[in-house]
């Protein structure tokens, strides 16, 4: 999250048009779950089809307007990455052929490359989609306060449920750091395997060392394929759990409002509107979960970044 704030604070002038962009996304937004409470409360309760074609004129009105500010968000944030990547990908080769050839001879030929490499695995976990999504994630208050406009138990609930997969997201990434920087050490390793067997290949035939590389390779291989199944059944386990937690948080927020419905101090429409209103609160921060591992190991590679940058220049 430090990473897409320093970005942002690069470029201040697109970082608020993509607040603006996403305010008013978010606030159009509340549109489908008016639509639903208005057309249960009013048309279903009248019948007055003029009362449906205006819910409905109105609500595709602002599913639309809704699409062209996401889009136009999304160009500003692909313009927020551009200098970023670009400044990442320059300065990794500048250090690169800068650098002193005694300093760089003491670093593996494959830690080398996975250093270089690392602007690339950057720009893969900060695109312009994960961007927008992270911005997301505050504007959910928008959909707490209008569920807590219909009963302040609906929003508590869902504030709750949000708290609790936001913390689940936050563990899962602290979680994969550890894994990831051995899978960066270990992938170093094997490229720098694969360098021997192709750049020293005459070498390797010459004093009979293919055993021992092989030997090498398959305990690398191994590591790093175990170091995988922690990474993905950390992912799956994370992923899991939110959606267990949506299920849950439907479960409590129905079980609520039906007990507030029977009380009447809730109508059935706004019962199903306020599950919709929950769920769009929870989409983006669910979203940040499916990118817990990309970030992980952009925050490695920008470490190994950051410790390339300190080699002595020629």
């Amino acid at each position: 999250m430090l990473e897409i704030l320093s970005r942002l604070a690069a470029r201040p002038v697109l970082a608020f048009e993509m607040l603006v962009a996403s305010l008013f996304a978010n606030i159009l937004a509340l549109a489908t779950p008016i639509f639903v409470i208005q057309v249960l409360n009013r048309y279903v309760a009248h019948g007055v089809d003029s009362t449906l074609i205006t819910l409905c004129s109105g609500a595709i009105i602002a599913v639309a307007l809704e699409y062209g500010f996401r889009r136009a968000r999304l160009h500003f944030a692909e313009a927020v990455n551009t200098g970023p990547n670009e400044a990442l990908a320059l300065g990794s080769y500048d250090v690169l052929t800068t650098a002193r050839a005694t300093a760089m001879d003491m670093l593996p030929p494959g830690l080398r490359r996975e250093m270089v490499s690392g602007a690339d695995t950057v720009r893969q976990a900060y695109t312009a989609p994960y961007l927008c999504t992270a911005m997301d994630v505050p504007f959910a208050l928008v959909f707490v306060a209008a569920l807590f406009l219909l009963a302040p138990m609906l929003a508590l609930v869902t504030v709750t449920f949000l708290i609790v997969v936001f913390v689940l997201v936050a563990g899962g990434l602290m979680s994969l750091r550890g894994p990831t920087k051995e899978m960066t050490t270990i992938t170093g390793r094997r490229g720098a395997l694969v360098d021997s067997a192709i750049v020293g290949a005459d070498a390797v035939r010459a004093f009979n060392s293919a055993g021992f590389l092989k030997r090498r390779w398959a305990r690398e291989i191994k590591a790093l394929e175990g170091l995988r199944r922690r990474v993905g059944l950390r992912q799956s386990m994370v992923t899991t759990s939110i959606q267990s937690l949506t299920a849950l948080m439907t479960i409590a927020l129905i079980t609520v409002a039906a007990l507030l419905v029977v009380t009447g101090k809730l109508d059935v429409g706004a019962m199903i509107g306020a599950n919709i209103m929950a769920a769009r609160a929870l989409q983006p921060v669910a979203g940040l979960a499916q990118q817990t591992e990309g970030w992980a190991k952009a925050k490695q590679a920008r470490d190994m970044f950051r410790e390339f940058t300190r080699l002595p220049r020629e």
